[in-house]
């Protein structure tokens, strides 16, 4: 019976969202498994590219730190508590999509780490050079491509 419970807590926690975030958790929710999708049939950089130009029609605006990490939490519910467990790339993607998308600038970012058997990469979303939506000090395990990708 604790999983009643559990959904009862996460249920009432939705509702007490307000509207625009709702409505941006259930964008995560959907957006998730679409962006899988296309990433399996079109590729990072043009998935990218779309994802880029859909979001640009806004103008940079300043955003409370308070709004921005709101938003990448409700990305990480959606990823944790939806029906598509996203990996890295794909929960980056959309909290970089949602955030550009509320004008508010961010970079995707993706980095590697090598130890003695295998190179492994992470992406990740910055917000003013800090880091939104990961670990705060991932810069320590993994080491940035030079440039974000915008």
């Amino acid at each position: 019976m604790a999983w009643w419970k559990l959904f009862q807590h996460n249920w009432h926690t939705f509702w007490r969202l307000s509207p625009s975030y709702r409505w941006v958790f259930g964008q995560a929710i959907v957006l998730l498994p679409c962006i899988a999708l296309g990433l399996h049939l079109l590729g990072f950089t043009l998935v990218k590219n779309l994802l880029a130009r859909s979001s640009s029609q806004q103008q940079p605006r300043s955003a409370r730190q308070g709004q921005v990490y709101t938003i990448a939490r409700l990305v990480q519910a959606a990823t944790t508590h939806g029906f598509w467990k996203a990996n890295c790339l794909q929960r980056s993607l959309v909290l970089w999509w949602l955030l550009r998308r509320r004008g508010i600038m961010a970079d995707l970012r993706i980095g590697v780490a090598r130890d003695a058997r295998q190179l492994t990469a992470h992406a990740w979303v910055e917000h003013d050079g800090v880091v939104v939506g990961d670990r705060p000090d991932i810069h320590q395990s993994f080491s940035p491509f030079d440039h974000p990708i915008a």
